[in-house]
């Protein structure tokens, strides 16, 4: 059984009203395996590679970081940052 880092009693349990169920992002394991993590991953690293090129002095403004309403999707609903527009003039990609 694959669990969370974070201290939760009783992990292998899924309990939506447990007090920090929003503090931890995962794909799954095994049967409940999210289908979409494989594409996921690799968006998520084709992103990781092309915003610094892109974004120059990118800054997370920690203070305003929003996450979704409690639920069942964990993350993020708001990400404010700020950052300088790389010159991408003549640039394809």
């Amino acid at each position: 059984v694959q669990t969370c880092a974070l201290p939760i009693s009783n992990p292998e349990v899924i309990d939506f009203d447990r007090v920090n169920a929003r503090d931890h992002a995962t794909f799954s394991v095994g049967v409940h395996r999210c289908l979409g993590a494989p594409l996921a991953k690799i968006e998520i690293q084709e992103m990781l590679d092309v915003i610094p090129s892109r974004l120059r002095n990118l800054e997370i403004v920690t203070e305003e970081v929003e996450r979704y309403p409690k639920g069942i999707i964990a993350g993020f609903s708001h990400i404010p940052a700020t950052f300088s527009p790389a010159d991408t003039a003549g640039k394809t990609g």
